[in-house]
């Protein structure tokens, strides 16, 4: 190919230029655009990197280990007095090898063969562990590995998991070999060591504790890791964390710790909010490609059954076409429980600042106590002389304000076109008991005998907005074990109306965007 300085001008497709390229020229720039710190050959070796692939077969790294240990004991300079002990060590188990009579005879074997088949040739076999000069011997060293001195064995009879850990430690003392030496002769190296998918082969306990190695150790100058592993990425600081995800079928990437405003003290508070909470089950946030947030376990239990009761595909099996539920996570839906209504921290991830990301979350309103009235249509008021209140049934959206909690998330997100916030007239289960579903709950309750005989004699005639409140006061202090017996009887075909404000949540994560159909 000809090289020419001038500049082209019009981009020519890499489909059309013919590979390989004969003759070429290539410049590594120091930062993002070109400018005159070009990185030279001199540079680049003051890095050191280790590149440990995802498909990595640790195993058979692990067979080559003499090359690594040879690599590492280069690094260290023995005395000539070592050397030379270490060679008469070995000529001393040599000798005493060919004391057995066994290998004698092999040997006198072998070389009569080998003059009969020969001839003239007369070389001669000699039987030992190996030549006693100290490269050789390194070459011969290979890793045993087991629980006890005594009881080592082959690495072929490790797992694979531990295998993998033990290739990287052979990579981490390869990296403190090669520091200590170049620093004792001020030649500086900034190692980096690549791993992907540190988690293959790993339980969750390992993964864990790898994690909080990689992200504490300070052999290597940097390391860098990709994993699908929540149990890996809930152990980093979220500075640590490079999200990459697809936006309209185009790869992008965000730093999740730079999307909080931390010259505000709101924004250092939900950056460290998140830090301390996203534990392994709330890092599923960073591996869908839409998220929905509840509040605690009642809603984490019943909202992917919800989904799968309303969203459906239809199935070919044989001659036959069946209907199947579709489920969160075959939609690329992640379902996180902020146990509670700390809505804000998470919401900040899918902000204008954010990932460019759906968002939707499940909060209850959660109205406010109303006075309670005399017949007279009066305020009561109580012996200290306030009003009375007690809780709010509303049966239809707005006969009672929202908490300023719910109103105030709706109000501060709904500019954000990622996020939509949906909330109900009270709270989930009440929500449930007013949508027509008195027959489900009725039965549901003296099924499993919730609450007392007198509680469920009195709900068992009542219907409409009246069973929902009562019934309501029955179940609310067993509200996870009452949303399990729920998923029971949905698991038994029981039907069950779902409200609307969950069915909106639901439309808002599928709706498929203009430009994302358009791609």
């Amino acid at each position: 190919a000809n090289i020419s300085i001038a500049a082209p001008t019009s981009p020519t497709p890499i489909s059309k230029i013919r590979l390989p390229l004969n003759e070429y020229e290539w410049v590594i720039y120091g930062g993002e655009r070109e400018t005159l710190d070009a990185f030279d050959f001199n540079m680049l070796s003051k890095f050191g990197m280790e590149y440990v692939g995802a498909l990595r077969d640790a195993t058979t790294e692990l067979k080559k280990s003499s090359g690594q240990l040879q690599r590492i004991f280069k690094n260290f300079d023995l005395e000539v007095t070592e050397l030379q002990k270490i060679s008469n060590k070995i000529d001393e188990l040599n000798e005493q090898i060919m004391q057995g009579r066994e290998i004698q005879k092999v040997q006198e074997d072998i070389n009569h063969y080998l003059e009969r088949i020969t001839g003239a040739t007369r070389q001669k076999v000699k039987i030992q562990m190996g030549e006693s000069d100290y490269d050789t011997l390194l070459r011969e060293l290979k890793v045993l590995i087991g629980p006890k001195d005594d009881n080592i064995h082959s690495i072929e009879m490790n797992g694979l998991g531990y295998n993998n850990l033990l290739y990287i430690s052979l990579l981490l003392t390869q990296y403190t070999a090669i520091k200590e030496k170049r620093l004792l002769n001020h030649d500086y190296v900034f190692p980096l060591l690549i791993v992907e998918e540190p988690e293959a082969h790993l339980h969750s306990h390992l993964q864990k504790y790898l994690a909080n190695y990689f992200f504490d150790q300070q052999v290597v100058g940097q390391v860098i890791m990709t994993t699908h592993s929540s149990h890996v990425s809930s152990h980093a600081a979220l500075d640590s964390l490079v999200m990459f995800y697809k936006v309209f079928n185009k790869t992008v990437s965000k730093n999740i710790g730079r999307i909080f405003d931390t010259d505000k003290k709101e924004g250092r508070e939900q950056k460290r909010y998140l830090e301390r909470w996203l534990d392994a089950t709330k890092s599923d946030i960073f591996f869908g490609r839409k998220v929905l947030l509840v509040e605690g376990i009642a809603e984490r239990l019943l909202i992917p059954k919800f989904f799968s009761m309303l969203h459906t595909d239809k199935i070919r099996e044989g001659e036959k076409v069946i209907e199947r539920g579709k489920t969160l996570e075959g939609e690329g839906i992640s379902i996180i429980s902020v146990d509670g209504v700390a809505f804000r921290p998470f919401l900040q991830l899918f902000g204008s600042n954010g990932l460019n990301m759906k968002c939707a979350v499940l909060t209850d309103s959660d109205p406010e106590s109303i006075p309670v009235m005399d017949k007279h249509g009066n305020e009561v008021i109580g012996i200290d002389n306030k009003v009375v209140k007690e809780d709010a049934y509303p049966t239809r959206l707005g006969e009672y304000g929202m908490c300023a909690r719910t109103m105030g998330l709706i109000s501060d997100f709904s500019e954000s076109p990622n996020i939509y916030i949906s909330s109900n007239l009270k709270t989930f289960e009440y929500d449930l008991m007013l949508e027509n579903n008195d027959s489900f709950f009725r039965v549901l309750i003296q099924t499993y005998n919730i609450g007392t005989k007198e509680d469920r004699e009195r709900i068992a005639n009542l219907n409409g907005h009246e069973f929902a409140k009562e019934a309501y006061k029955v179940i609310s202090k067993e509200k996870g074990q009452f949303s399990q017996f729920i998923l029971d009887e949905l698991n038994k075909g029981k039907v069950l109306h779902i409200p609307e404000y969950i069915k909106q949540v639901f439309e808002f994560l599928m709706k498929v965007e203009e430009e994302e159909t358009n791609e």
